[in-house]
């Protein structure tokens, strides 16, 4: 089995509906884990995706190998050769105060299951998961919340510690120079933006929550054991758009394999 993990960056802002109505404030909410909380991109999505970047330039005989035959009224939909993931979170920017204007902040939940997903299918992404349990949140009369890959760096205006050298030099390869750990994202949100459509005089002002650009997610992918590189950056393109809002220039992605087991 031919397994490749791919780093998704964010180039643009991202919104992939989660199409549940709701009665919150915000009219337009991401897609989220339903275990974790945070956002994610559903192995659908990212397929659609795909499948509609590659039939631009393929045959819709090609496409269908590739990607499989949608369903219709009288046959099920068909497999294709590849198979495609949800894309998980990683990290996202937050703001920050001090030597730089935003830090990458993930959390160990976050790290730790990107970690296991990885190992459960033979890939070593190079992580001592030893260093997640010594990550540590002090808590006292002002409880801290963020631990920082740099001293004198404010989260979000907070009071944050500092994260200990072995899980700096550990975490680095994967969150980048400037990085946090958050004991908890709930209660930072995603950002929001109102939106109206100036076709449609009528329609009210809507709020429409988005994952901002400079994020990362990470995907699985099961590539067939004989395809050609060409073939597989036909099929998973270095950019491709994900979800909605493609005319004001959300969800431009770039796609990066980091890692991969193939078998003998």
């Amino acid at each position: 089995m031919n397994v490749k993990v791919y780093y998704i960056d964010c180039l643009t802002n991202l919104h992939v509906g989660s199409g549940d109505a709701n009665f919150n404030i915000v009219d337009k909410e991401v897609e989220k884990d339903p275990v974790t909380g945070y956002p994610i991109v559903h192995a659908s999505g990212i397929k659609g995706a795909l499948r509609e970047a590659y039939r631009k330039n393929h045959s819709e005989k090609e496409t269908e190998k590739i990607f499989g035959k949608p369903a219709t009224e009288n046959e099920s939909d068909t497999g294709g050769s590849y198979k495609f993931f949800d894309a998980r979170f990683l990290y996202r920017p937050v703001r920050a105060q001090g030597s730089v204007p935003s830090v990458n902040v993930t959390t160990v939940e976050a790290i730790r299951e990107f970690a296991q997903l990885t190992k459960a299918f033979g890939i070593d992404i190079g992580l001592d998961t030893g260093v997640l349990d010594k990550i540590t949140f002090p808590a006292g009369n002002q409880e801290i919340n963020f631990l920082t890959s740099h001293a004198g760096i404010r989260v979000e205006g907070e009071t944050c510690g500092t994260l200990n050298d072995a899980a700096v030099r550990a975490l680095k390869p994967f969150l980048g120079n400037h990085f946090a750990v958050a004991a908890s994202l709930d209660g930072y949100d995603l950002p929001v933006i109102a939106r109206n459509c100036l076709q449609e005089k009528k329609r009210n002002l809507w709020y429409e929550e988005f994952v901002p650009h400079g994020s990362r997610f990470y995907m699985l992918a099961i590539i067939p054991e004989n395809a050609a590189q060409d073939e597989i950056d036909a099929v998973i393109p270095k950019i491709a758009q994900i979800g909605g809002n493609c005319s004001v220039g959300y969800g431009y992605c770039e796609f990066g394999c980091q890692f991969g087991r193939q078998e003998a």
